[in-house]
């Protein structure tokens, strides 16, 4: 897209990557380490602060969308999608998988 002579990106969805990592923890610093960040699908275990620990939680991202897994205990299958543009982490957001019975409140995520 051109604006008056300049050349932007647009912001796209894009999978969960590790390569995204450093962008993905100046975010959750600005929001602050303790808050809640809907359609992140962070947990309170989860190590995001190392390397191996955010490459894990990024593969249990993307294994929620597994159907042929189980969901887990009180969890549905859904799809993490992370806004990025330029390489840099925006927000997330989630798409709770067919047939979950997710009301309108549990189908929406937080584009932060």
């Amino acid at each position: 897209m051109t604006l008056a002579g300049t050349v932007r990106s647009v912001p796209e969805l894009t999978s969960p990557a590790a390569r995204l990592r450093d962008s993905w923890l100046a975010s959750r610093d600005e929001w602050g380490r303790d808050v809640h960040q809907d359609g992140a699908g962070l947990r309170a275990d989860d190590d995001v602060d190392s390397p191996a620990g955010f490459a894990r939680w990024v593969g249990r991202l993307a294994d929620a969308a597994d159907t042929a897994r189980p969901a887990g205990e009180s969890r549905v299958h859904a799809s993490y999608w992370w806004i990025t543009e330029d390489g840099t982490y925006l927000g997330a957001a989630v798409s709770p998988g067919q047939g979950t019975g997710a009301g309108p409140a549990q189908r929406t995520g937080d584009l932060r």
